[in-house]
């Protein structure tokens, strides 16, 4: 994987090959991928941020999972990927 140091209006210049190859994803939570845009619940209990939730992902060079909450508006919680989760139970698409 390569590194990308420009500015976000190069960023979105870049075919969609190159970004995918230039992307960072060492920051999203590997228990959360393959689940994004469903609504899981994941154990143990989050101590920052809802348990249950719909698994976002940012955009970018460098992303990051979001536990979005049913029907909020503004911003989510970001799920580090550090953060401890041993289990993935999928409650449906988010809705």
């Amino acid at each position: 994987m390569g590194t990308f140091t420009g500015t976000w209006e190069e960023w979105t210049k870049l075919p969609l090959n190159e970004q995918q190859r230039l992307k960072d994803l060492s920051d999203l939570n590997l228990a959360l991928i393959g689940y994004e845009g469903k609504r899981v619940r994941v154990t143990p209990k989050r101590q920052n941020g809802r348990s249950t939730f719909v698994v976002g992902r940012s955009t970018g060079w460098k992303p990051v999972h979001l536990a979005v909450r049913k029907g909020a508006m503004g911003s989510s919680d970001i799920v580090s990927a550090e953060e401890r989760i041993d289990s993935v139970q999928v409650l449906g698409w988010a809705s």
